[in-house]
């Protein structure tokens, strides 16, 4: 028999509520299912290959414990329910053992991954991977990248994950493990569903899910610890004082931040030449550069790629990557009514020379610009390959 002191279960002699049963009854029997398609991912290879080769007996595998959890809580949850209105049935000890199976569950599952990542078998990124340009790697991959960069960061990760999972196996820190693992996984329920890593998206939904659930059951506890407690400190009885200063730190925050999109702090950001442009031809003194004379320049001189973005202006010797001891930095304006292009060049003491082109055609993609850069008469044609996306706004006025 298992204990019945759980402070969310109450010995009631009336009905409670039909949902309670339901999400009880659901959790409980998705719980089973999805702890039983975990382990058996210990079955030989070819048995999971046939499973997984059929489309249907996959999202069979899948999505089983949704479907199961669904049929089983609302059928469960309406027989408890007419059994319960006819006090012939053991209501307390049903949640205690639903809610114990949906707690030891949630433990296997977020326990596992913990120990994944202990063992280095997640946020692995292969080494084929890494020659991968940034720009190719898929949301999945882009997500390995950046956190199997740091190796403590994955352990401490784990830490959280094992640790609050252990305490899932005990009723009195049941909460405390719900407050620690929540929010690991509703930020990880957010990165699978925005980097699209739809494979276990719906597993980290279940378990954040499951956890949301643990913790609303003691709803009326966190609301009055949260909501209600009282600070016994003397208070400023000016309302009206704290209300202003409560809002003037709001304000003042947003502030501090705007006023880099403002003329206060930055020039007026183009817009029309924002993107990557791919160098097709340089042209210097009338003698056009070769597509090879990148190799042999050791001064940047022959572009390939230029960058401009967000008023900054960044030439690119090599063609294929971007390496900035193969690059020069400048910050530019343009002048759309001038069609004048200018730029400052940057170097160890600041500004050290400006340049001025100007904007020949621009058609769509193409452009053309012929200007001054030190002593020499430049021509560049170019393509844009790439648009630039930002979300930052500029306040002009």
């Amino acid at each position: 028999m298992l204990p019945t002191n759980d402070p969310s279960v109450k010995n009631q002699h009336h009905q409670s509520p039909w949902h309670l049963k339901f999400f009880d009854s659901f959790f409980a029997a998705a719980s089973v299912i999805i702890t039983l398609n975990y382990l058996m991912t210990s079955l030989p290879e070819e048995f999971l290959n046939e499973i997984h080769s059929s489309r249907v007996i996959s999202l069979f595998y899948r999505h089983s414990f949704w479907m199961f959890g669904l049929l089983f809580g609302f059928g469960y949850s309406v027989y408890w329910h007419w059994k319960e209105g006819q006090e012939v049935f053991p209501s307390t000890q049903r949640k205690v053992y639903f809610r114990t199976i949906l707690r030891y569950s949630l433990c296997f599952l977020i326990a596992k991954y913990g120990f994944l990542k202990l063992l280095g078998m997640q946020f692995y990124l292969g080494i084929n991977w890494r020659d991968v340009p940034l720009e190719k790697l898929s949301g999945f991959f882009l997500t390995w990248y950046y956190f199997g960069y740091a190796r403590s960061l994955v352990v401490i990760i784990a830490f959280f994950e094992i640790t609050g999972s252990v305490l899932l196996l005990f009723r009195r820190t049941t909460l405390l493990g719900v407050f620690i693992l929540l929010p690991l996984m509703v930020n990880i329920t957010l990165i699978d569903y925005f980097y699209e890593i739809r494979g276990v998206l719906i597993y980290a939904l279940f378990m954040t899910s499951g956890l949301i659930y643990l913790l609303l059951l003691h709803w009326e506890k966190l609301t009055q610890l949260f909501l209600y407690t009282i600070d016994h400190l003397p208070r400023n009885p000016n309302r009206a004082l704290n209300n202003s200063l409560r809002l003037g730190i709001i304000i003042l925050a947003f502030l501090t931040q705007a006023q880099w999109v403002t003329p206060l702090r930055k020039d007026r950001i183009d817009t029309l030449l924002q993107g990557k442009w791919k160098v097709e031809q340089q042209t210097v003194n009338g003698i056009p550069f070769g597509p090879h004379d990148w190799e042999k320049d050791t001064t940047v001189s022959v572009w390939s790629n230029l960058y401009l973005e967000d008023g900054w202006f960044t030439a690119s010797g090599h063609p294929y990557y971007f390496d900035q001891n193969k690059a020069k930095f400048a910050q530019y304006t343009y002048n759309v009514e001038e069609k004048a292009l200018e730029l400052k060049f940057w170097g160890e003491k600041g500004i050290e020379e400006v340049s001025k082109f100007t904007v020949v055609t621009l058609s769509g993609d193409k452009m053309q610009v012929d200007g001054i850069l030190k002593d020499d008469t430049v021509t560049l044609s170019l393509t844009r390959v790439s648009q630039v996306k930002s979300y930052r706004p500029y306040i002009h006025w």
